[in-house]
């Protein structure tokens, strides 16, 4: 009875509140006529909860943990509900929508940064993973100034546009005011030069146009014309090709059905790499690992997907393509391409290596 309760309390809470215990203890003594010390009954519910159960979805030994020693403060408990909310509502706003359409890119966080309660809490709530990464990273986000790069790529070229202007009127020996003298020291101290001397100027004036031919030639290649060359490579291909001369046509029906265990799954999860770039659900890794709830619900699917060959939604035969620069790009050619599937799709592929390698 004890155990039934504190696991209740446990299940509602994260852990048990403050004064819970009294509580617990006053209504365990009244229900029953007993008059047990409160360390008595910790004690006893800690040998209740502590016991080794079997579990009836995966027949695997496994303990259930206790917070007996911890107490959940109003705090703990506030910020509990609040994660819980806002799961919620994500979990409402992703099913009225597409996946791959409401993509949220979250932010990479080292290990020394993670906030294990916040994650520790969504772990609990988490019914399905497809928005715990944006619950996370809202929960932990701390407000960011908007990166001004397109401002600052038109700084950079604005500056050495400025200071080719007066390399060359300096290189003219036209007269220069206090200010403009002052910057062209500073230019020619960035290279060493000697700003008295007409070749060290010239010098100086050839390194600032490299500089601003590289700023200005920097991913130059129109939109069209990147989607003209590649388009002949992702373009449908209507011919039907089949291989039934090279198949076998008949396997035994005692071949036997293998495929990895539950815990070979998790075996497999916890080799992924935390932050490789996520593919059209935006959901990384890291998140996949940390949130241990979900890996035998993604084991159920991808054993199912393997096995029964069912179709699942488009999106999860989709990727994200990036065109990688290669030196500084004139056509379209001239960019690698990478392209980035869900972990879903990775998990259910590396499922299906290992059978392979057998």
């Amino acid at each position: 009875m004890a155990s039934n309760c504190f696991f209740a309390v446990q299940e509602r809470f994260y852990r048990m509140p403050i004064n819970g215990w009294k509580k617990l203890h006053k209504y365990y003594n009244e229900k029953f006529g007993c008059t047990e010390t409160l360390e008595v009954l910790k004690k006893l519910a800690q040998s209740e909860m502590g016991k080794e159960v079997k579990s009836e979805e995966n027949g695997e030994r496994r303990r259930i943990d206790t917070c007996l020693a911890d107490t959940c403060t109003l705090t703990d408990t506030t910020e509990y509900i609040n994660l819980r909310d806002k799961f919620l509502s994500k979990i409402k706003e992703i099913s009225e929508n597409e996946i791959g359409k409401v993509v949220v890119r979250t932010r990479n966080h080292p290990n020394e940064l993670v906030d294990s309660k916040v994650l520790d809490l969504i772990n609990r709530v988490v019914g399905e993973y497809a928005k715990a990464h944006i619950c996370y990273d809202e929960a932990t986000r701390k407000e960011k100034r908007r990166s001004a790069w397109k401002e600052n790529i038109e700084s950079k070229i604005s500056k050495l546009v400025l200071s080719k202007d007066l390399l060359e009127k300096a290189r003219k020996q036209e007269k220069l005011s206090t200010s403009e003298t002052k910057s062209l020291k500073k230019i020619m101290r960035e290279f060493n030069l000697n700003m008295s001397s007409v070749t060290d100027l010239s010098e100086a004036l050839v390194k600032k146009n490299e500089s601003l031919n590289r700023v200005e030639s920097e991913h130059v290649v129109s939109r069209d014309e990147i989607v003209s060359f590649w388009f002949t490579m992702w373009n449908k291909n209507d011919d039907t090709v089949t291989y039934d001369d090279y198949l076998i046509p008949f396997v035994s029906d005692n071949h036997p059905t293998t495929f990895p265990s539950l815990n070979e799954f998790v075996n497999i999860i916890n080799w992924l790499s935390n932050w490789k770039a996520a593919g059209i659900d935006g959901i990384y890794n890291f998140f996949i690992k940390k949130l241990t709830t979900l890996h035998k619900y993604i084991y159920d699917i991808v054993k199912v997907i393997c096995l029964e060959g069912t179709t699942r939604a488009d999106w999860f035969y989709c990727g994200l393509t990036y065109l990688i620069p290669k030196g500084i790009p004139q056509r379209g050619s001239d960019y690698r391409p990478i392209t980035c599937m869900s972990t879903l799709y990775k998990l259910t592929t590396k499922c299906v290596t290992k059978v392979v390698q057998l």
